[in-house]
């Protein structure tokens, strides 16, 4: 496969991507989604990793250290500059 082509299968399976359909669409009880997409249950995944090693940081170092370290991973977030 070419690399755009790769790219293109790539994002097509991460993202669910599918084009746009033409015309009108109707809602019927097969389009409504309760279930989260794959992308859905990544960023539930990556919350409650976040929670987990808060919580461990809270009770392995004491409730001080616990602010101490909060403030310094917001201080990390807020100056991340992705390349």
């Amino acid at each position: 496969m070419a690399p755009r082509a790769e790219r293109s299968a790539l994002r097509s399976w991460f993202y669910g991507y599918a084009p746009p359909e033409r015309g009108v669409v109707v809602l019927g009880h097969r389009r409504v989604y309760i279930v989260p997409t794959r992308l859905g249950l990544l960023f539930g995944g990556t919350l409650a990793i976040q929670r987990i090693s808060l919580l461990y940081i809270a009770l392995r170092y004491g409730r001080d250290a616990w602010a101490e370290k909060v403030a310094e991973l917001r201080r990390r977030v807020s100056e991340f500059r992705p390349t």
